[in-house]
């Protein structure tokens, strides 16, 4: 089952590139258009969403960093300093340029988001007044279990974008954003991903710490390449999750449940009876 699926994924979805990122996808093109964005209706719920409306991604740095030929230290430092300075030319460039070398070296596959709103407690206008380990948090909201700090104890550090809905690649035929409710063929299979029930118009991630409040929401969108403006926070994450997240899943299948009682009846079960 795991390598049907990684062989549709490297097939239909984690498309390579052959003559860079396009600005307006095209359904007819197999291989310039992932599956995810080939097929109107999965826009539906939200292709025509306020284009202002701010989406939050959150990537790792050392993957940047490696994939651009540039010291993680010293993405770091130009990172944090465009941050704290928008108009330090010296160090926006120097973001614009790792970005953009990055970007290159990148598959075309979906692009998994949230809605800033859901996390607006974390932050305040300034980093340095930012809710204390809230890259911990953001990360376990996001469901980003391969997010994980090493072995030898030193943090991960994580860059996190903030943009608006109108810098999403367009879609040929399509007035609306391809803003699409993500499903279980939209990336690698992951013990933190559910579904969410047949008609429910955006997916929800499973809080990886088990947290009673309500699973934040998520989108994919085509890849683009972020802008130095849209830099919006550097982070570390300094803890793992749950090593196991039995009870995290059987958290969230309770919540889905307020939404359709018998999802998870057939499969999961066992994770809910143990919550009773």
């Amino acid at each position: 089952w795991e390598g049907g699926h990684t062989r549709y994924l490297k097939q239909a979805v984690y498309l390579k590139q052959t003559r860079g990122i396009p600005k307006n996808l095209d359904p007819a093109r197999a291989d310039r258009c992932p599956e995810t964005f080939r097929h109107d209706h999965v826009f539906r719920a939200f292709g025509n969403a306020y284009k202002k409306l701010r989406l939050i991604r959150v990537v790792k740095a050392e993957f940047v960093a490696r994939m651009a030929s540039i010291a993680l230290a010293e993405l770091l430092d130009v990172a944090r300093r465009a941050i704290e300075d928008p108009t330090a030319n010296e160090a926006t460039e120097t973001i614009e340029s790792t970005l953009a070398l990055w970007g290159e070296r990148c598959a075309l596959r979906p692009v998994w988001t949230s809605f800033l709103e859901d996390h607006t407690d974390l932050f305040a206008a300034r980093p340095a007044d930012d809710t204390s380990g809230w890259a911990d948090e953001l990360r376990d909201r996001l469901g980003l279990c391969h997010h994980v700090p090493r072995v030898d104890g030193d943090a991960l550090p994580i860059l996190v974008f903030v943009y608006p809905v109108s810098a999403v690649p367009n879609r040929k035929g399509l007035r609306a954003k391809p803003l699409a409710t993500p499903t279980v063929l939209d990336g690698d299979l992951s013990p933190a991903f559910c579904p969410a029930p047949d008609g429910e118009p955006v997916g929800r991630v499973v809080h990886l710490g088990a947290s009673e409040r309500e699973p934040v929401r998520e989108i994919v969108h085509p890849f683009f390449v972020p802008a130095a403006k849209h830099l919006f926070r550097v982070g570390e994450i300094t803890r793992p999750p749950l090593a196991e997240l039995g009870a995290a899943r059987a958290r969230h299948l309770e919540h889905l449940r307020t939404l359709r009682a018998d999802y998870a009846e057939t499969t999961d079960l066992d994770l809910l009876a143990a919550r009773t």
